[in-house]
């Protein structure tokens, strides 16, 4: 970051690696994608996808590597980024008051 571009972040990211499914409805279809977890904070994450998840929509976050992750998160942003999506989600819930 630079003196001209602060970070507006309201908790510090941390840097991670693994992956998760996320499952939302569309309609009356049930969706998953596959993605890879990039970083967390205590109030959400940015994961990376091959598919595209509508902006709002809510998610159920699933991972057998990254159990922390598990629960429910709304899609704040959703941005292609070459052949990825870059998808950032809220948490409902604080990680903090989960554990």
């Amino acid at each position: 970051m630079t003196a001209a571009s602060p970070d507006l972040r309201t908790h510090q990211r941390l840097s991670l690696w693994g992956r998760i499914v996320l499952v939302w409805k569309d309609g009356d279809q049930l969706r998953t994608t596959q993605a890879l977890a990039r970083n967390v904070s205590t109030g959400g994450a940015l994961v990376q996808s091959y598919r595209k998840v509508p902006v709002g929509s809510f998610v159920r976050i699933r991972s057998s590597q990254l159990f922390f992750l598990s629960g429910c998160a709304r899609v704040q942003h959703c941005v292609r980024r070459g052949l990825t999506y870059q998808i950032g989600l809220k948490f409902f819930s604080h990680l903090s008051d989960r554990f």
